[in-house]
């Protein structure tokens, strides 16, 4: 990246604060782009890694295994993985089933999201940030951004 972004960024990592502060991520693996719908938790105080949710296009495999969905958003969003394709029914329902196990209850009604689903991420170290990039005339070559899930 040009050394502007690539100090943009900086300032960006730098703000975070070490492990202390969040960000939110997409999986850059898998976009997801095409998946242009959202869900609904239907029913309050489910918890591991099921989740019965509503307000989907009916009748249709929606995702299939592998694929990815957010659970919440802001300072509660989950990033998941699929283990079993998304089928909705006739009303638009279905029981997804992924991993990892929810880490907070979501209420009932709480959004689920398939286009560009978000995780909640902190750096994993202290040690980020242009100091240790590697540098060809003026572009950053080489920079690897170390974090883990936030939770």
């Amino acid at each position: 990246m040009p050394e502007r972004d690539a100090l943009a960024l900086d300032g960006f990592i730098a703000s975070l604060r070490g492990q202390v502060g969040t960000f939110t991520l997409i999986d850059y693996r898998r976009e997801q782009l095409d998946k242009d719908f959202v869900g609904y938790v239907r029913g309050a105080n489910q918890d591991g890694n099921i989740l019965n949710i509503d307000g989907l296009p009916a009748n249709q495999t929606l995702l299939v295994v592998g694929e990815r969905m957010q659970v919440g958003v802001g300072q509660n969003t989950e990033l998941k993985v699929l283990t079993q394709d998304l089928v909705t029914d006739s009303l638009g329902r279905a029981t997804v089933i992924f991993e990892s196990p929810l880490r907070k209850i979501p209420a009932d009604n709480t959004l689920i999201t398939f286009k560009q689903p978000v995780g909640l991420f902190r750096l994993a170290d202290n040690k980020q940030g242009l100091a240790i990039a590697q540098y060809k005339n003026g572009i950053v070559t080489s920079w690897k951004i170390k974090g883990r899930e936030a939770f």
